[in-house]
């Protein structure tokens, strides 16, 4: 039983230094420099004459194919406060998500629509959203709105 237990014993340690010693071997190996010629120096480089290129500078609007028909329509105008109302949904894209002690807006651009999140008591907070929208964005209609 002694010889048993002494031949676990050591085989053990010898198992746990040769352990040891791979793990050492690995961390304390150093790196592999490769050896590369250091001695050559570089060379400059030379530069010859690029080919001259010329732009033709007779090209006017009257020489380049006129298209047919772009998708605008000349004739249409838009009026002073539809741009006013597109200027104004501008601002407001831009400044979502916003977020105040009433309510929440986020846009939507699958839907294109403002989704506002109404806080608890809904009621109060609806008409704290609509005073809120007249003050600062009287030109946006209510259609744009989504409340939840």
């Amino acid at each position: 039983m002694n010889n048993r237990l002494f031949i676990i014993i050591t085989s053990s340690i010898a198992l746990f230094l040769g352990i040891i010693l791979i793990l050492l071997n690995i961390y304390l190996k150093e790196p592999q420099v490769n050896e590369q010629n250091t001695t050559e120096q570089p060379k400059p480089t030379t530069v010859e004459n690029p080919p001259k290129i010329t732009l033709p500078t007779s090209n006017t609007k009257d020489d380049l194919p006129q298209p047919t028909f772009t998708g605008v329509n000349p004739d249409q105008q838009i009026s002073k406060e539809e741009e006013e109302t597109i200027e104004q949904i501008r601002m407001l894209r831009n400044n979502t998500p916003l977020e105040t002690a009433q309510f929440k807006i986020e846009y939507n651009f699958d839907r294109l629509k403002f989704i506002v999140t109404l806080k608890e008591p809904k009621n109060e907070t609806e008409l704290a959203f609509y005073e809120w929208l007249n003050m600062n964005y009287p030109k946006i209609n209510k259609s744009e709105f989504i409340l939840k």
